[in-house]
């Protein structure tokens, strides 16, 4: 791991404050948000497909497998984005 130990601490506390902002940014919003993050995924697919197969030792067709994934996942974030109904999804 490139993280220290002594460093877990401190990429917890800051992806909950993270998590805490982000519950209170408007639904609307967070699909705009999404929807830019979607577009850059699949701009840089090839790109990203390619590091993780580096990084993960996966080969390349699963690696883009991967990319489609997270690609699905803001589809269906999208999706949510504009149903919710007073409930914040963590």
């Amino acid at each position: 791991s490139l993280l220290h130990a002594d460093d877990y601490e401190q990429v917890v506390t800051t992806a909950m404050a993270a998590a805490r902002r982000w519950r209170d940014v408007p639904a609307p919003l967070r699909g705009k948000v999404i929807v830019t993050l979607r577009a850059k995924l699949l701009a840089n697919q090839e790109m990203l497909a390619k590091l993780i197969s580096l990084e993960m030792g996966k080969p390349l067709v699963e690696a883009m497998g991967e990319v489609q994934e997270m690609l699905d996942m803001a589809d269906v974030a999208l999706g949510l984005s504009r149903s919710l109904a007073g409930q914040t999804l963590v």
